[in-house]
């Protein structure tokens, strides 16, 4: 299939909604199993303006294209952690305000979205740059993620349980990676302090991307068929698995992302022009166009309803596959 025929079949499946990622450095408090960052390494925090043409440059892409909403995901490292000096939270803040000048000057609207483990003790200094951005320019809306394997010991579950507390009205998502660690723990109920989460916040189940743990990390269509089933019967109201149960038409929740960071080691990064590691050869369309010819989503009864999976996985990782049949198929078998 050519690009501009997939380009027609996935006219539906592509969201308006533009998504902007920003790591401005990758000094981090934690060591995630399935993160790439040099967690070491300050490099960024003396430049966190410096990044601001790269996210105008991608906002110009988004507005050509026809995209209506931008989130700008702005991430680390970890921007929280104590390490960081105060003086970068007054970067923070122009980062912020400068970048919604230039969405307000294209007319795109643009929310904000800080990522956040939430694992420090210098909270004041958080809560006074969300009292800044909120009188001055914007929601200050927390993105905070969750992994039950790796990443707390019981020092740092503490401190993650009571800044939830502290900054609960700025949490909009918790979100959660699809690891095969991570589907094993919650598959065996093993999930301490998650079910809290559940009944408070929206929590999102995202799919993996593929870095260089990937052996470990990545889950076969089996682990995430048997996650998909667990995440109907046990936390319907969390996402992907809401939009199956209760939608008859759903966007696929692989989305092109531009990344206005500097590579960063590892990441399998799809973006906007499509291009992924340095092949120019492959592009989404053509990971697309694999995944709808291996699935035969054309013909299904269920393509409409459904919201695909991973995609690049499905094409750079053969052994991902280990079922016959399509594991989102039977998940909408037995949703409704």
């Amino acid at each position: 299939m050519d690009s501009k025929l997939i380009d027609h079949l996935m006219r539906n499946k592509r969201s308006p909604h533009g998504e902007i990622a920003v790591v401005l450095f990758e000094h981090c408090n934690l060591s995630c199993s399935f993160c790439p960052q040099n967690h070491n390494d300050t490099t960024g925090m003396e430049s966190i303006l410096d990044k601001l043409p790269s996210v105008r440059e991608s906002m110009y892409r988004f507005n050509n294209v026809g995209k209506q909403l931008i989130t700008l995901n702005i991430q680390g490292g970890e921007l929280f952690s104590d390490f960081v000096p105060d003086s970068v939270f007054d970067d923070y803040y122009e980062f912020a305000r400068i970048a919604q000048d230039y969405a307000a000057c294209m007319g795109i609207p643009m929310s904000v979205a800080w990522g956040s483990n939430l694992v420090h003790t210098k909270t004041e200094r958080v809560l006074e740059l969300f009292r800044r951005l909120e009188t001055d320019v914007c929601e200050a809306n927390l993105m905070v993620s969750y992994d039950p394997v790796s990443r707390f010991n019981r020092a740092d579950l503490d401190s993650f349980r009571s800044n939830m507390e502290l900054y609960g009205d700025h949490v909009k998502a918790v979100n959660i990676t699809l690891t095969r660690p991570n589907i094993r723990k919650f598959l065996s109920g093993d999930t301490e302090y998650f079910d809290e989460l559940y009944e408070k916040y929206f929590c999102a189940f995202d799919f993996y991307q593929l870095e260089r743990n990937r052996a470990v990390n990545a889950p076969t269509d089996q682990d995430l068929q048997d996650m998909f089933r667990l995440l109907a019967e046990k936390y319907p109201r969390s996402n992907p698995i809401v939009g199956l149960l209760t939608q008859d038409k759903n966007e696929s929740l692989y989305q092109h992302t531009e990344n206005a960071s500097e590579t960063i080691s590892g990441f399998c990064d799809t973006t906007l022009s499509g291009k992924i590691f340095d092949d120019e050869s492959v592009t989404f369309q053509r990971m697309e166009a694999k995944w709808l010819e291996d699935y035969g989503c054309l013909t299904c009864q269920y393509f409409d309803r459904c919201s695909l999976g991973p995609i690049p996985q499905n094409f750079l990782q053969p052994e991902y596959r280990t079922l016959s049949e399509c594991w989102i198929k039977t998940v909408h078998e037995k949703a409704r």
